[in-house]
């Protein structure tokens, strides 16, 4: 059930509103539940029930649209809110709440059948709410507004939140598919990230690379680096017609587009390799 209030001074308004909406529910098999208020501070004040969608007129007595939208927002970040206006130039302010969108009054049943269409299709998106993950410790529930990334830990998935790290023993692509309508996308094989959280997209740097314990550079040594070991490794390779760092990439590529197109060019030279030899014989 979708819970809409309508925040209007017009009565007569109200009425005609809520009877579309009635007929849009009745047309879509939608269930939806109004309540109405008669101004901004109705609207603020009531804490009985958890809105989804707020039609807002912006001109009203006691407390005008803008206002109460300032107020919902300090309390609620998620609810979406449609503010109605007759006259234009007060919609384009109400943006500086996160207005879904704003309308024109008088509304016609075609425009506010469309405006509820777009709403729902988009709304949906975020009504998995949380995820359960069991582990030893018992059923956890995870608010997914918090939940940052999921990565592969061992045999099991270790979920980030804002709360800190949770083990779950439920597998990647489970978690996945539980998260497919969700903010979350499968950026590599091993995480899967919340779209929310993330802040900017980088490029991979080769000098970037760190292997003190606990480095947490993007390009960083996958097992503990034993440092009486580099000397005689760099002694090995000192006068090689060819260096071959030891970097591996993972590439999420499913549809083989990178590495297969290289394998399947023909060599470039029939003369015997420039460089091939045991490091472990060699450093003997």
């Amino acid at each position: 059930m979708y819970n809409i209030a309508i925040c209007d001074d017009e009565q007569d308004f109200v009425a005609e509103l809520e009877e579309m909406i009635r007929k849009y529910a009745g047309e879509t098999g939608i269930e939806i539940r109004t309540v109405t208020f008669k101004n901004g501070l109705e609207l603020t004040e009531c804490n009985k029930i958890e809105l989804d969608l707020i039609f807002l007129d912006i001109q009203m007595d006691t407390m005008n649209g803008m206002e109460a939208a300032k107020r919902i927002r300090k309390k609620d970040e998620k609810v979406s809110i449609i503010f109605l206006t007759s006259l234009a130039k007060y919609a384009l302010a109400g943006y500086e709440y996160r207005a879904w969108n704003y309308i024109i009054k008088p509304i016609a049943y075609v425009r506010l059948k469309n405006e509820l269409d777009k709403w729902l299709k988009n709304y949906r998106r975020d009504d998995k709410k949380y995820i359960l993950v069991q582990n030893g410790e018992g059923q956890h529930r995870i608010d997914l507004n918090t939940l940052r990334y999921l990565e592969t830990y061992n045999r099991n998935v270790k979920l980030h939140t804002d709360k800190g790290e949770i083990i779950s023993y439920k597998k990647m692509r489970e978690l996945e598919a539980e998260l497919t309508e969700a903010h979350f996308l499968r950026c590599h094989s091993s995480y899967l990230v919340n779209l929310l959280f993330v802040k900017r997209v980088g490029k991979l740097e080769l000098e970037q690379y760190d292997y003190a314990k606990g480095s947490g550079t993007p390009i960083r040594a996958t097992e503990g680096t034993v440092l009486s070991r580099i000397p005689p490794r760099m002694k090995v390779r000192r006068g090689a017609a060819v260096e071959l760092p030891h970097i591996m990439v993972l590439i999420d590529d499913p549809d083989k587009t990178v590495i297969e197109p290289l394998c399947q060019q023909p060599p470039r030279s029939t003369k015997s390799p420039t460089y091939m030899a045991s490091l472990m014989q060699a450093c003997i």
